[in-house]
């Protein structure tokens, strides 16, 4: 028998994305295409991860129109989304009532700021999907430290490919804010930023089930 949230990404891949996508139309401009978060490989890869944040109080960093945020409420107690540009909240929030319609529940909010903000102890899972690599040393400091005190479930999305385009194209730095840990995009980097952080135990999926568009998405969860 499928889960809900097994239930509603068949419902999204089958007829809802066109749905979705009509809500996600811009008014204020956002920078990023109505089509940017679907059920593609590269989704799919974080999509089989959700499972872990099964009854948890989760925060997804970065949470851009909030396909995340939603699909982990069908599994968490609790999600926020959070992102630094509004107009991807007031996006986000409209498309509330289409996964209402598919059985959403759990409370799921979205909030427009720094991340920072929004961890507090009562947070046990975190996502962050393509998104440590714009974040700054010093953000990246503040999560380590609260991720060493509180050990939530962390379901991290790398982006190795993206590495080399950077060196390739320096004008793209501006996107780019991290240096500490070779900059966030590699598995390895990411390893290690989670060892540091004291996670002993991690799993690495989507080693080549989450090539989009010729790149590699992994996905590193952690397990302990």
């Amino acid at each position: 028998m499928k889960t809900a949230l097994q239930s509603v990404v068949h419902s999204l891949q089958t007829a809802g994305m066109g749905s979705l996508q009509e809500l996600w139309k811009d008014g204020a401009g956002t920078g990023y295409p109505a089509d940017y978060q679907g059920i593609t490989n590269k989704a799919t890869v974080v999509i089989s991860a959700l499972d872990h944040l099964q009854g948890r109080h989760v925060l997804d960093i970065g949470c851009n129109s909030g396909l995340y945020t939603y699909l982990a409420g069908f599994v968490a107690n609790h999600v926020t989304g959070v992102d630094v540009e509004q107009p991807l909240i007031d996006r986000a929030e409209r498309a509330r009532p289409l996964f209402i319609s598919q059985g959403l529940t759990g409370p799921v909010d979205f909030a427009s700021g720094t991340f920072t903000n929004y961890l507090h102890p009562g947070i046990s899972g975190i996502i962050a999907a393509c998104v440590l690599y714009h974040v700054g040393d010093d953000y990246l400091r503040y999560l380590q430290d609260f991720l060493r005190q509180h050990r939530p479930k962390m379901i991290i999305q790398t982006r190795p490919g993206r590495a080399e385009a950077f060196r390739l194209n320096p004008s793209w730095g501006v996107l780019a804010t991290t240096a500490a840990y070779e900059g966030m995009f590699t598995i390895e980097s990411n390893l290690a930023f989670l060892a540091d952080a004291g996670y002993d135990r991690v799993e690495v999926v989507g080693l080549t089930s989450s090539v989009f568009c010729g790149e590699a998405f992994p996905v590193v969860v952690t397990l302990d």
